[in-house]
């Protein structure tokens, strides 16, 4: 039982992670950050136009970096 425990706590934190860069990324939008294909923290390049960055740890790191 402790594993399914394990696989759910694992679970809740990614989905947490997921909604703030969700949340980060709509913050940066109005804050006038414009999708140019590709991640505005680690240069990854994009298939789609509209994303800011590739995943919510680049999302974080760029929120951190930009709220001083």
């Amino acid at each position: 039982m402790e594993r399914h425990a394990d696989i759910l706590d694992q679970a809740e934190q990614f989905r947490e992670r997921e909604l703030q860069s969700l949340i980060n990324n709509r913050k940066q939008y109005s804050s006038g950050i414009k999708p140019n294909g590709e991640c505005h923290q680690c240069g990854y390049l994009f298939d789609n136009e509209k994303q800011l960055f590739c995943d919510s740890k680049c999302s974080l790191a760029w929120s951190r970096e930009n709220e001083r």
